[in-house]
This record gives structure tokens, sequence and C-alpha cells, in this order.
């Protein structure tokens, strides 16, 4: 028998607290004026109907989002993102491509790390490819086909892409 015991989340009988928000503001105190900026982000983020769920009861592209929130929460100059399109639908892909693309218009610098050429399209300028530890390749993203050229890929034609196996 032994092991880890599972874990369970019980939903509140009587008024809980709003977990978004908390997660949103990482704990800290709130007031007001935090809680509408947080429920704002929410909306932004297409959660705000998840608001009074516990986060661990999300779905792999919703803690994406709300991890998104808390960045945009604590106005970050600096976010870092590692597969921030991983499981998400197209719609949603698109709404976070379009957050992080504000982002970088209101100053802050993005650095998104990505395998999805999709993502790296919609919401970088520039591309920088690592091979063990190095730096092979820095360029600006002007078109699709540079980026699939310099990931590996080749214009089939009509066909459309095919995978050139560099």
């Amino acid at each position: 028998m032994g092991g880890t015991p599972p874990v369970r989340y019980l939903p509140c009988v009587v008024p809980c607290k709003l977990y978004f928000v908390d997660e949103l503001t990482t704990g800290a105190p709130t007031d007001e004026k935090r809680n509408a900026r947080a429920r704002t982000i929410l909306k932004a983020l297409e959660l705000e109907e998840y608001a009074e769920q516990h986060p661990a009861t999300l779905s792999g592209g919703q803690k994406q989002r709300l991890a998104l929130g808390v960045a945009l929460m604590h106005d970050a100059p600096i976010i870092i993102l590692d597969e921030p399109t991983s499981g998400l639908d197209g719609a949603n892909m698109r709404n976070v491509s379009q957050i992080i693309r504000k982002l970088a218009g209101m100053g802050r610098t993005i650095l998104v790390i990505t395998h999805d050429a999709e993502c790296a399209l919609s919401c970088c300028d520039r591309a920088i490819r690592l091979e063990n530890g190095a730096i092979t390749d820095d360029f600006p993203i002007h078109s699709v086909d540079i980026l699939l050229d310099k990931i590996g890929y080749q214009s089939c034609g009509q066909r459309g892409v095919c995978y050139s196996g560099t």
C-alpha cells in the first residue's frame, strides 16, 4: 500500500477566497484596485469564468494563460515564456500571441522559447537558435519562408512545406 496519498480538491461550500486573484497577486496584499486589475487581466485572458476555481483544476492551456496573467499583474519588465502556446487551441494561441505583441509594444522585453513556428511568426521579431548551449543562428523574422528555411524546412511547391532533415 504505502506511497503518496492522492491529492483532492474540495470546493468551498461557503463563500470562498477568489483563487485566481490570489494566484495573480502571488499572495501579496490586495485592495479593490488590485482586485479590479486582476479581474481585467482574467477577462483579457478569457479566464474570468474560472475565477473562483482552484488553479489546479484548470486545463494545461488555461494554466499557461494564468501564468502569463501573473507576469501582467506584476508589470514584469522582462518576461520569459517557455512554450507559451503549448496546450492552446488556435483561438487562444492567437489571443496569447496578441498579448505578447501588446506587451512588447509597451516596452517590455519578451523572450519566447518555442518549437512552434506559428507562434514564432505571430509574436516574435527575431529568432535565436541554440544548439548544445551555443547560438548557431540569430536573425530577424521577416517572412514565413525565412523562418522555415532556418529551422530546416523547404518549400515543396503547391504541396506546402516539407522537412529537409538538416
